[in-house]
């Protein structure tokens, strides 16, 4: 690691100034050390790390053609999902840098188009759904007008990154209408700037809860919202089914989002989205098209639960407790489809039941599987 970044935390900040001095393997292993310690974490800081990760491998890659720069992403890709495999938005900036490879290589997503040879069939990727991956044409990456293709379309979704969370807000004014009570969840910065969004033309109430044992204290912290005008409630996580009946509509964060509509998000976003439905309450869920992914939740989605360190919920000093009961503190839940009614992202917005087509139109098929 370099001295100017070795200056920094470790962090978002002291990775992204490090990737100009570094050697592209170090700043791999870099960014895979920050994931394992979870020193990176959440969607969008790992969403914008790899994609400039990404495009500084692409501009190092000296690939005789686009099938061998497909397959030196990948590799990286695995390296990253392996270290963090529950941060899915790293792998759905890997497979949106491989379709804008193959996109600029001219490859079709017709499986009958004439671009398509079996010879190259191994060189695109590992087979999906028991059929071999459509292989890439073989135009010359070393092209000079390829590769600054790929890299402006690299820095295209960095740009995109940057803007989700104004554009998802730019929606409020639609969503939200005046006097309306709406309930929230912890202290998420894209719920916090729709809000303040819509606070600027809209008189409304907002009822947060707390969110605890995880987000309570930057719940507490919330002064934005306050400074904006809103009619800020805080309320413990204990009565959010006693006050749904009063709500107009629930507004939450996703983690991820699912391809059968379900998403992931923080501890205690299941219960209120269930305490919604049974209340007969909207749910609108703010996703950037940077959290869709692929992946299909299995056994309830076990695979993308996350616990945090359960002395948040019962400290080491408890140790007579703590030895005659397992303590578990849950940090990301998966919240099923049936419980959302509207998923808002940068794109505007869709029905849980139409994600899949929208990841669908995201992501080639061919780079379902890294």
């Amino acid at each position: 690691m370099s001295q100017s970044a070795g200056l920094a935390p470790p962090g978002l900040a002291s990775f992204l100034c490090s990737l100009s001095t570094e050697s592209v393997e170090d700043s791999v292993d870099y960014f895979t050390a920050l994931l394992r310690r979870r020193q990176i974490r959440g969607s969008k800081a790992c969403a914008l790390a790899t994609a400039s990760l990404l495009r500084r491998v692409v501009s190092q890659t000296r690939a005789a053609d686009s099938a061998k720069l497909v397959a030196r992403v990948r590799e990286v890709g695995r390296a990253l999902t392996a270290a963090a495999p529950k941060e899915l938005a790293i792998g759905n900036i890997v497979r949106r840098v491989l379709g804008l490879i193959r996109d600029e290589s001219g490859e079709s997503r017709d499986p009958h188009s004439p671009s398509h040879s079996p010879s190259l069939a191994a060189s695109a990727g590992a087979p999906v759904n028991g059929t071999a991956p459509t292989p890439l044409s073989a135009r010359p990456v070393t092209s000079i007008d390829l590769r600054a293709e790929i890299l402006a379309g690299i820095t295209e979704i960095i740009d995109e990154l940057d803007q989700s969370d104004e554009q998802i807000a730019n929606y409020a004014l639609d969503l939200i209408s005046p006097h309306e009570v709406v309930f929230t969840h912890g202290a998420s910065p894209v719920v916090q700037r729709f809000l303040l969004k819509a606070a600027s033309k809209r008189k409304f109430t907002v009822i947060q809860a707390e969110a605890y044992p995880n987000q309570h204290r930057r719940t507490h912290a919330l002064k934005p919202l306050i400074a904006a005008g809103i009619s800020l409630i805080l309320v413990p996580d204990s009565a959010i089914f006693g006050l749904m009946s009063r709500v107009s509509k629930v507004v939450l964060a996703a983690h991820s989002v699912l391809s059968n509509g379900a998403f992931v998000g923080a501890a205690g976003a299941g219960p209120i989205a269930k305490a919604a439905h049974c209340h007969r309450v909207p749910v609108l869920v703010l996703a950037a098209t940077y959290t869709l992914s692929p992946q299909y939740p299995v056994r309830q989605g076990e695979a993308f639960v996350e616990y945090a360190d359960a002395e948040k919920v019962v400290p080491l000093q408890d140790g007579a407790l703590r030895k005659g009961a397992t303590v578990r503190n849950l940090l990301r839940e998966v919240v099923p489809p049936g419980d959302v009614d509207l998923f808002v992202s940068n794109l505007g917005g869709v029905a849980s039941d139409g994600v899949a087509r929208l990841v669908r139109d995201q992501y080639w098929d061919e780079d379902l599987v890294l």
